[in-house]
């Protein structure tokens, strides 16, 4: 690797570029760190400018994942009294995404000037962390208290236009910032042209107004995030803000930052933040292939899936063109999604001007021709395979060459659907999670026949789209759905067998899931099981008599006020009804099924290790790379708490040994859909972990 610092004095200005040349990342902390130190000690320039190129620093994945040593501590902490001392301005020149140490330490520097294309991402929160390095006592001495505790409280990385309207940024650089060069635009050299030190950063704070403000935050989080423990710390560091002097606040901000590297779920957050990086490594694919950008296009189907994707284009400002057989259904369709945007600017979440830029991007047709010259094409209509056949065939005559055929499938034969094509290396499963303009998570599917550049240019595409993509292997269900089977299937089982559909939905919750697996059958309709159930034609198994007997009495869930729960008019809150509790106890005696109570931990059990003996079976498989990617998923698609880690992450942390033993007690109590996965027993005998 070609590491370096380079120096350029332009118009008496030291220009300090670090950035190892063969990646574009910044030096390796001890070096890049000590360099820059050293050279900001000596200048004898009238300012100083560190251009961070796409990084302010440099640590590999494991290192971030491993927290902070006390030498890479040491030398920030260098750093940052250097930039302090310093006898000229010191700029923080930024580009790329800039995050963690690097815009704090632009917060210690006098100026801040960032290219049009920075983005600011100050969210350390979802690392189960907090800020270290002085940005919990900074930020709000510059931009105030109200705006720092947004930013740092999970606020969307900052664009640098909006950087500069809140103040974090003083100046935009319309000047090329390359790794090497650096072409300051006028507006940078006279703002240190005077050489004087900016002192905006260490101004008072309103105690009264700053005090309301954390009591506001320490109440959102109170709702929404009492299980975690980054967030207090954060509240505590932000109110020594206000109540201390700077050097004061930054020493009780370390303490509680070094609270929280020693912390599980710190560890776990961090775990989570570098395997969303690594599941868009993909082993195996040809090395330097052309990753094309795709600059327009086209859903089929204007429903709520078709909607919410055709939303994902447009707000990356990629034109999106909504293809629907049906004139009624295709203004349906477009009013939901104009709607939808028209509530976000009553939310205040966009302005007029942005719902403008994105409704401006979506148009509607009839006509498949009008489709013809997209570069990306995404069938979202319902699952029926002859339908989808039917759709590709269609797509397979119309769409230019080159041009990515995706289908929104759940769980059907990717390579059935692709079979239909003269192309099946530009097939591909992009299973969006709903609502689609919402939800993080995008599993993107290849079957045998893709090409190696269409699977790189669905994994660059949800980077566009912003979404976390994971590669999954062609199966039924693929990676979440076929882990969520076993999931509900106990959670049914359990009610059965005598605990009550409160318990299961609350032992969960309390876990730390967006909610239970019977409140969520509420939420999505009972009917819809229903009546794929009766299409099929199969008897009804052990685990359906339940919700078809709740169908047949018009309980769908809450969009009849009534399934496995009731509703009053106007609330999603789900009430305990003793109807459906009786009937529980009917089926279970008709079934011969003998009743008994259970402790909340062996519902814990019973609901989520199934999640772990299926997702070691993907492994095996090889329809996942990776454990990490497994989490990856069931994080940002199905709700599993961040904070601890993903199924296989929690697996490891209670030890595989004793998962094992309980999958295998279960095995020879229930049968076989407790078998345990084959890499599960080789990883527990071995006293190994999945990695």
């Amino acid at each position: 690797m070609s590491q370096s610092l380079q120096t350029q004095l332009i118009d008496g200005i030291l220009v300090l570029t670090y950035f190892d040349a063969d990646t574009g990342a910044g030096l390796p902390w001890g070096e890049g760190i000590g360099a820059i130190t050293s050279a900001i000690t000596s200048t004898d320039a009238k300012a100083v400018l560190l251009n961070g190129a796409e990084s302010l620093y440099f640590r590999t994945l494991e290192q971030q994942q491993q927290g902070y040593t006390d030498q890479q501590l040491q030398a920030a902490d260098q750093l940052l009294a250097a930039i302090e001392n310093c006898a000229v301005p010191v700029v923080a020149l930024m580009n790329g995404c800039v995050n963690d140490f690097g815009w704090q330490l632009a917060l210690c520097c006098d100026y801040r000037v960032a290219s049009e294309s920075t983005t600011i991402d100050l969210d350390l929160l979802k690392q189960g962390s907090i800020p270290g390095f002085g940005g919990s006592q900074r930020l709000p001495r510059l931009v105030g208290m109200k705006e720092a505790s947004g930013l740092l409280s999970g606020a969307a990385p900052l664009t640098a236009a909006a950087a500069k309207a809140t103040g974090l940024v003083d100046l935009l650089n319309n000047g090329v910032i390359e790794h090497s060069t650096v072409s300051l635009a006028p507006e940078v050299v006279s703002l240190v042209s005077a050489g004087c030190r900016n002192i905006s950063g260490v101004n008072d704070l309103d105690s009264v107004e700053g005090k309301e403000v954390l009591d506001k935050l320490k109440a959102t989080f109170a709702r929404r995030r009492s299980a975690q423990i980054a967030p207090q710390k954060l509240i505590k560091a932000l109110t020594a803000a206000l109540e201390h002097e700077l050097n004061q606040g930054l020493a009780l901000e370390r303490v509680l930052f070094l609270e929280m590297q020693k912390n599980e779920q710190c560890k776990a957050l961090s775990y989570l933040a570098v395997s969303e990086q690594q599941a868009n490594h993909i082993p195996g694919l040809a090395s330097g292939l052309e990753v094309p950008a795709v600059k327009s296009a086209a859903i089929i189907g204007s429903g709520t899936m078709g909607g919410g994707i055709a939303m994902c284009f447009a707000n990356a400002g990629i034109p999106v063109t909504i293809i629907d057989n049906a004139e009624q259904n295709l203004q349906r369709g477009l009013s939901v999604i104009k709607r939808n945007y028209e509530i976000n600017v009553k939310r205040g979440s966009i302005s007029q001007q942005q719902m403008d830029q994105c409704w401006g991007q979506v148009t509607g047709s009839l006509d498949y021709e009008d489709i013809a010259n997209a570069d990306i094409v995404i069938e979202a209509v319902f699952e029926d395979m002859a339908l989808k056949k039917q759709i590709f065939t269609k797509l397979d005559q119309v769409m230019k060459p080159g041009a990515l055929l995706g289908s929104n499938t759940s769980g059907l034969d990717i390579d059935e659907i692709a079979s239909v094509t003269k192309r099946p290396g530009d097939v591909i499963g992009l299973h969006f999670f709903s609502p689609a303009n919402v939800m993080k998570l995008l599993e993107v599917v290849r079957g045998t026949k893709v090409s190696d550049q269409t699977i790189l240019r669905a994994m660059s595409l949800a980077k566009t789209i912003n979404k976390v993509a994971v590669l999954a292997g062609n199966c039924p269900g693929f990676i979440g759905n076929r882990m969520i089977r076993g999931y509900m299937q106990q959670g049914a089982n359990l009610i059965l067998e005598g605990a009550s559909i409160e318990q299961v939905d609350r032992v969960v919750v309390q876990f730390g899931m967006p909610m239970g697996p019977f409140a969520m059958g509420d939420l999505t309709g009972l009917d819809v099981g229903w009546r794929a159930r009766q299409a099929s034609g199969k008897a009804p198994g052990l685990t359906d008599h339940l919700p078809n007997k709740l169908c047949e009495m018009e309980r769908f869930g809450q969009k009849s006020a009534a399934g496995y729960y009731r509703y009053e008019e106007g609330s999603r809150r789900p009430i305990v009804d003793p109807v459906v509790e009786e009937l529980v106890e009917q089926i279970s005696q008709e079934q011969g099924i003998p009743r008994r109570e259970f402790d909340d931990e062996e519902v814990l059990r019973r609901c989520l290790y199934p999640l772990i003996n299926e997702g070691a079976n993907i492994i095996d498989e090889g329809i996942a790379i990776r454990a990490s990617d497994i989490d990856t998923v069931y994080v940002n698609g199905y709700g599993f708490p961040a904070y601890r880690g993903g199924p296989m992450y929690w697996a490891n942390q209670i030890g595989l040994d004793k998962v094992y033993q309980e999958i295998e007690n279960y095995h020879q109590q229930f049968g076989d859909f407790w078998k345990p996965a084959n890499l599960l027993k080789e990883l527990a005998q071995k006293k190994q972990s999945f990695s």
